[in-house]
C-alpha cells in the first residue's frame, strides 16, 4: 500500500509492473487527466529500438523498468517531463535519430550508454546500461539521478507536488553562490546539511533519494532539492508560509540561495520576522 499523507499517495518501492500504478497514485488526486495522456509504444517500436542499439553484440538488455515504461508511455509520458526539461518520450524520434549504443570511456563500471530522451532544443539524456550503476546523464557528462526509476519518479514530485499545497517558496543557488557560501566554503554535504537542519521537523524521506535528489515530507509540507546541475533548485510546499520562510532563510543564509514566493520572478530577501 502507498503511504497516504493529506490525500497524497507517497510511492513505496515495487517492481517494473507496478510502476505506473505506483505513479498514477500520486498523481491522479491532482492531475486525474494524466493516464489517460500516455502514449504507448508497441512492441515493434520496442523491438526496433533494441536492434539499433546492437545490444545482442554487446551481450546486454534494456533495464526492464524502462521497457515496461515504454509499453505504457514511449510515445508520450502525459507531459511528465515536461516542465522542468521540455522534454517528452519518444520511441520514434530515437529510431528515427538513429540512436545508437555508445562505448563509455569515463566509467568503466557501465561501459555502454544510449541516449533515451531528448528536449526540444536536442539536449540528450542518456542511461548507462549497467545492473550496478544504471544512473541517468545529461548530455552524458553531467549525473541527474541513479537510475531510471528514480528519473521518473522524482520528475514526478517536481511537477506534481506543488499541486498539494496552496503557497510554495522556490530556491535556487548556482554553483559559484553554493561555493562561496557558508556550506561551500566549509566543504559540507549540502544534503547532510538540510537534513539537520531539518531534523527538529521529523519529516519523512523518500526512498527514491539519491546523490543528485532529495524529498522529505509531513501530513502539513514537503520539500525537495536537486543538486544534479552544481548548484541547487527546489521548492518547500505547503499551505501555511511560515515553516517555508524559517527554511528559506537557511537556504538563503547558509547556502548562497535566492528566494522566491509563489510565483515571483523576483527573489526575495528573509530577514527575521
Amino acid at each position: 500500500m502507498p503511504i497516504t499523507i493529506n490525500n497524497k499517495s507517497i510511492p513505496l518501492q515495487g517492481d517494473e509492473k507496478t510502476l505506473i500504478q505506483r505513479l498514477r497514485n500520486y498523481i491522479d488526486p491532482v492531475d486525474k487527466g494524466w493516464f489517460n495522456r500516455l502514449q504507448p509504444a508497441n512492441e515493434g517500436q520496442i523491438d526496433e529500438l533494441k536492434q539499433q542499439l546492437e545490444l545482442n553484440k554487446a551481450g546486454i538488455e534494456l533495464p526492464l523498468v524502462y521497457t515496461e515504461f515504454l509499453r505504457h508511455a514511449g510515445e508520450g509520458a502525459g507531459g511528465l517531463f515536461l516542465p522542468t526539461l521540455r522534454a517528452e518520450m519518444s520511441v520514434s524520434s530515437l529510431i528515427s535519430c538513429r540512436v545508437k549504443l555508445q562505448i563509455n570511456q569515463e566509467e568503466r563500471n557501465a561501459p555502454y550508454y544510449f541516449t533515451f530522451l531528448m528536449d526540444d532544443l536536442g539536449i540528450c539524456y542518456t542511461m548507462d546500461l549497467d545492473y550496478q550503476f544504471p544512473k541517468i546523464s545529461l548530455e552524458e557528462d553531467y549525473p541527474v539521478s541513479a537510475n531510471f526509476e528514480n528519473f521518473v519518479l522524482q520528475s514526478a514530485v517536481k511537477c506534481y507536488e506543488n499541486k498539494y499545497y496552496t503557497q510554495r517558496i522556490n530556491f535556487s543557488a548556482s554553483i559559484n553562490a553554493l561555493s562561496n557560501s557558508e556550506v561551500g566554503k566549509k566543504g559540507l554535504d549540502l544534503f547532510e546539511f538540510v537534513n539537520d537542519a531539518l531534523e527538529m521537523y521529523h519529516l519523512q524521506k523518500a526512498w527514491f533519494n539519491d546523490e543528485y535528489f532529495y524529498f522529505a515530507y509531513s501530513n502539513k509540507w514537503s520539500i525537495f532539492l536537486d543538486r544534479s546541475g552544481g548548484g541547487f533548485w527546489g521548492g518547500v510546499f505547503l499551505d501555511e508560509l511560515q515553516i517555508g520562510k524559517d527554511i528559506g532563510r537557511v537556504l538563503s543564509s547558509k547556502a548562497g540561495a535566492h528566494i522566491y514566493i509563489n510565483g515571483n520572478t523576483n527573489p526575495t530577501a528573509l530577514q527575521g520576522d
